[in-house]
């Protein structure tokens, strides 16, 4: 049996050949099962991925008031790029997005993260990262030098702010379930507001940082030096914390760190203990460069305790050179008690 190209049983991969027959037949949706690279205008479109191998380059085509559903988007958008010519992002995976504008439900953030076209607004809700990257989803503001403002709601996983220099720019992150921000020390200027179950990792290079979290707020009542809204409330929350402190062994907190590792072998510190007894949950290691194909002599890396006895959450094995990929995962479930 013979069928037309460009129907479910004859697939066509030839982006202006899809564009005539949706043309030809008067519609704008297309079933995506592979990669496609958009090579012409395609604005008012509908993708639809099929199956996980469904992966969209935007190409710098205007794709204005398009739709994704179910796909990886990368790539850089084109567009007119007015009030009305965001694209629109549904169950979709944003991997290195350029000169985005976009609104977005249900999606996750790959590490790459993409960069806000510049002077937009763009939404993305029940936005997911990962906790598995050093430094989490990318937000990129590299290049943003009037107003431009991303808001991001029922965030969850880890988030990375970088390179925010322009005064007018706002990042709004509402975070639920387990949202961690960090924010690098390129972002000199601009403001990151931070709302609802959100944990402020780092605090940037002058950016300024309003911290509206539960974990500001308990903060703010236990001497951190945060402000005070209501002494009668501080008084209350003083005496709880000071009773739980006598019970409860600790309270969980996320270390994150960076390690430089073209400063020779030998052992480097990553964090110190305090004299109370501490329990290490789980440790994450990634790298931000291909070090696999490295030409200095580094051979292996391996993450242990300095005790006598060591406790090794990462084998020399485990992180051979070959291993030290970029975005490589380290992982360590240990429950150590140091």
């Amino acid at each position: 049996m013979l069928f037309r190209s460009g129907t479910a049983q004859k697939p066509s991969d030839v982006i202006a050949d899809v564009i005539t027959m949706c043309t030809a037949r008067n519609i704008k949706k297309i079933v995506v099962s592979g990669t496609l690279t958009i090579g012409a205008i395609m604005e008012g479109y509908t993708f639809v991925g099929v199956n996980s191998a469904a992966r969209i380059d935007l190409n710098s085509q205007d794709v204005d008031t398009s739709q994704f559903y179910n796909c990886t988007v990368t790539g850089t958008q084109g567009g007119t790029f007015g009030a009305a010519d965001m694209i629109w992002l549904y169950g979709y995976i944003i991997d290195t997005i350029v000169n985005m504008y976009a609104v977005g439900f249900d999606c996750y953030l790959h590490p790459n993260g993409f960069k806000p076209k510049d002077g937009t607004t763009s939404r993305l809700m029940n936005l997911r990262s990962t906790l598995g990257f050093l430094n989490g989803g990318i937000v990129d503001f590299t290049g943003c030098t009037t107003s431009t403002i991303v808001v991001i709601t029922g965030a969850t996983g880890l988030f990375y702010i970088k390179a925010m220099a322009d005064a007018d720019s706002l990042c709004y992150i509402w975070g639920q379930d387990g949202c961690y921000v960090n924010i690098d020390v390129g972002c000199t200027l601009g403001t990151v507001k931070l709302y609802g179950d959100c944990y402020q990792v780092s605090a940037g290079g002058g950016t300024t940082i309003n911290n509206y979290t539960t974990y500001a707020q308990v903060g703010a009542y236990i001497g951190d030096g945060g402000v005070l809204v209501n002494s009668s409330a501080k008084a209350e929350l003083d005496l709880i914390y000071a009773l739980a402190a006598k019970t409860l062994a600790g309270r969980p907190q996320m270390k994150v760190t960076t390690v430089d590792l073209h400063n020779g072998a030998g052992a480097q510190d990553i964090a110190t203990c305090a004299t109370q007894e501490v329990i290490i949950d789980s440790l994450m290691f990634s790298c931000r460069l291909d070090l696999s194909a490295d030409a200095g002599a580094i051979t292996s890396i391996s993450v242990q305790t300095d005790e006598t006895t060591p406790s090794i959450f990462i084998s020399a094995a485990n992180g051979i050179k070959a291993n030290l990929t970029a975005y490589k995962i380290g992982r360590a479930s240990c429950r150590e008690r140091v």
